[in-house]
């Protein structure tokens, strides 16, 4: 008797599972986008505004585990802002970045401004 034949397990095509999502964004913090695909090891792209990104500012990173393909942000500026694609193949997924401007706590200057104004209808 000869063995059975091995089947091949078929790859599924490559697709997205989860797409990239428009975020949102402080200046100064970390930001990762991030998208999943079907399959594994896949070679990727990653743009902002149709270009591909320049890997020497320094605060990019990218990570890709698994079905998982990240790009991260550290420190982001409002020169950040903009349109990120990731292309995988004829495949590809865009989301928007919205940086916006550092966040103040203004609550101690209008502590400060009631209580200037109580100290003067004292």
């Amino acid at each position: 008797m000869s063995p059975e034949p091995t089947s091949k397990k078929a790859e599924a095509p490559l697709s997205f599972t989860t797409l990239l999502q428009n975020t949102e964004a402080v200046v100064g913090e970390t930001v990762e986008l991030y998208c999943e695909m079907t399959q594994i090891g896949v070679d990727v792209t990653w743009l902002r505004d149709n270009q591909p990104l320049s890997m020497v500012e320094g605060r990019y990173q990218i990570i890709n585990q698994d079905h998982r393909y990240e790009l991260i942000i550290a420190s982001v500026t409002t020169d950040d802002e903009g349109e990120y694609t990731v292309q995988a193949g004829d495949l590809q997924s865009s989301a928007a970045l919205t940086v916006h401007g550092q966040w103040t706590d203004c609550s101690d200057s209008v502590a400060s401004s009631l209580q200037t104004k109580t100290q003067q209808n004292v």
